[in-house]
């Protein structure tokens, strides 16, 4: 029997985990689901819940940066954290970027989220998986807040078998630029929003290892 990969979480890790939502992974039959209840069911909502998990490691996995409501290159500090994550993660297979220049040889449609182009762009590339994160600037009582989101989908089928999420304060790292800076991170911020993330992609990688093939 081929043994699952598994991250080794830190203590200093461990403590981060406990300031952010529990990562939560979604490897259901979705035949199960559907066939639970007797009855119609919404046409819409079978084709939503359709589709059985193919979680398989190892893979050729994908990662892709969103902010700004647009995929974007990583730059170099995030590249250099993903690339040490990828190194202690080799059990669960190659880890590479999803580019932005390859997403401009796209024709995509004008109504395509961000999630969907990056989704298209690492098919385009061959990948198996996708790790997304979106990274966005919000103000609450407190000031300026990061938040980091994540999802992790089957590039073929569109299966999500995971979500995360983590928040940290930004207060006094500015603000990024262009039309829409009010919630674009700076890059200082979106490093700090970045670091408090990947305790929760590790703890996520862990879970989908116990429920992969």
């Amino acid at each position: 029997m081929r043994l699952a990969p598994r991250l080794i979480l830190s203590t200093a890790v461990a403590v981060l985990l406990t300031a952010c939502a529990d990562p939560q992974t979604y490897t259901g039959s979705g035949a199960a689901f559907l066939a639970a209840r007797s009855g119609p069911v919404d046409p819409q909502i079978a084709a939503a819940a359709a589709g059985e998990a193919q979680l398989r490691f190892p893979a050729r996995i994908g990662i892709a940066r969103i902010s700004g409501g647009a995929l974007t290159d990583p730059p170099k500090a995030e590249s250099d954290l993903m690339a040490s994550f990828a190194q202690s993660a080799q059990g669960f297979g190659d880890f590479q970027t999803v580019s932005q220049i390859i997403a401009e040889t796209i024709v995509f449609d004008s109504f395509s989220s961000p999630i969907r182009r990056a989704q298209i762009t690492a098919a385009r590339q061959h990948l198996d998986y996708v790790l997304i994160y979106d990274l966005d600037r919000r103000r609450d009582s407190a000031g300026a807040v990061g938040v980091g989101q994540v999802l992790f989908m089957d590039v073929r089928s569109g299966h999500v078998y995971g979500t995360t999420s983590a928040e940290v304060s930004v207060a006094g790292l500015g603000r990024g630029r262009g039309a829409r800076r009010q919630t674009v991170l700076s890059d200082a911020a979106a490093l700090k929003v970045f670091r408090e993330l990947m305790p929760q992609v590790a703890k996520l990688f862990n879970d989908l290892a116990r429920d992969a093939r």
